[in-house]
């Protein structure tokens, strides 16, 4: 058996701290996708039906462009994130501030807009 030289040694340590590297960006990646919440602040211009391979995502469309999605999310459980309900009480031409995860990633050929958890009307 062959005893591994330092440049082996050295070699094995940096792939190791890359893969540990990898993982923790993935894992602050996810955590920022799934837990992290933010406020959106908009008046609805449409709100639509979108059928995608996995069924039919509910879309609402902001004035200033922006779209946002509401689909369930693994953290969020309860009545009050069921997004029937949530998609149901939102009305076109009325302000909303709406609690949302994730950001918008859109190519042309896939597409992920921030997803709604609650959406709360405002007055103006």
């Amino acid at each position: 058996m062959r005893k591994m030289n330092k440049k082996g040694e050295v070699n094995i340590a940096l792939v190791v701290i890359l893969v540990i590297a990898i993982c923790v960006a993935i894992a602050i990646v996810v955590k920022s996708m799934y837990v992290d919440t933010y406020v959106i602040n908009g008046k609805v211009k449409d709100k639509f039906l979108s059928p995608d391979g996995l069924g039919t995502t509910f879309v609402v469309k902001l004035e200033d462009g922006r779209k946002l999605e509401i689909k369930r999310n693994l953290w969020y459980w309860g009545s009050q994130y069921n997004e029937d309900d949530i998609y149901s009480k939102i009305t076109q031409d009325s302000s909303y501030k709406f609690t949302c995860w994730g950001w918008q990633i859109d190519l042309g050929f896939v597409y992920w807009y921030p997803n709604i958890i609650m959406a709360e009307q405002v007055t103006q």
